[in-house]
């Protein structure tokens, strides 16, 4: 496997993911329901933003609501042309309508749905890994970042918890592959209030303030 452009080693679940034949049937159908559920979250936040709030800042670092949107959209379209092996879209994210995010998220959920697509080797920045792996990040990036809308918007925060619970189970593993993938959504871990749902309390150990 290639190491990233910084020269330091993949992170350990990654290696050990890429030697894994792929997920049983129970682990595929969850990592489906999670990304079916947390495209129809983020798409009903998105698609209730009123244009003036596209200025606001969000929690996510250096981006205001427009860049967020922008980076959704981008999730969408480059991870479903990866599950496909098609070439990465060439499209300007910033032309795209809010209503995008509802449709690219369609196509996203309808790549990772197709047959075998789960099992099939996909090369990555990091190598080749399972589609089954890139599913989860996929979930753990459009889960954290809907927390930053539901943030910003004044929305509750506790959008998908059950799929927030799965990712609450792993995500110390998951940090690693954030900073390697370059992905701009975490920070250094900060304390989250007693008793917090599982959404808060992963958006607390990516970095933000709960």
């Amino acid at each position: 496997m290639t190491n990233p452009p910084d020269g330091t080693p993949a992170p350990e679940p990654l290696a050990m993911a890429r030697a894994r034949s792929g997920p049983q049937r129970a682990g595929a159908l969850m990592v489906l329901d999670d990304l079916r559920q947390v495209i129809d979250a983020d798409r009903r936040l998105v698609e209730a933003i009123l244009p003036w709030r596209l200025n606001d800042r969000t929690p996510c670092a250096g981006w205001d609501v427009q860049a967020l949107l922008d980076h959704l959209v981008s999730v969408n379209c480059v991870y479903g042309a990866l599950i496909r092996g098609d070439p990465p879209p060439r499209h300007d994210p910033r032309h795209v309508p809010r209503t995008g995010f509802g449709y690219t998220g369609g196509d996203l959920l309808e790549a990772f749905s197709a047959p075998g697509a789960l099992q099939r080797g996909v090369a990555t920045p990091l190598g080749e890994l399972p589609g089954s792996v890139l599913a989860q990040h996929v979930v753990n990036e459009l889960v954290v970042h809907g927390w930053d809308l539901a943030r910003t918007l004044g929305q509750p925060t506790d959008l998908v918890p059950e799929v927030a619970s799965h990712v609450l189970a792993t995500l110390t593993e998951w940090k690693p592959i954030f900073r390697h993938l370059g992905e701009a959504c975490q920070g250094d871990e900060q304390p989250a209030p007693h008793g917090a749902a599982a959404l808060d309390r992963v958006a607390a150990i990516l970095g933000r303030t709960v």
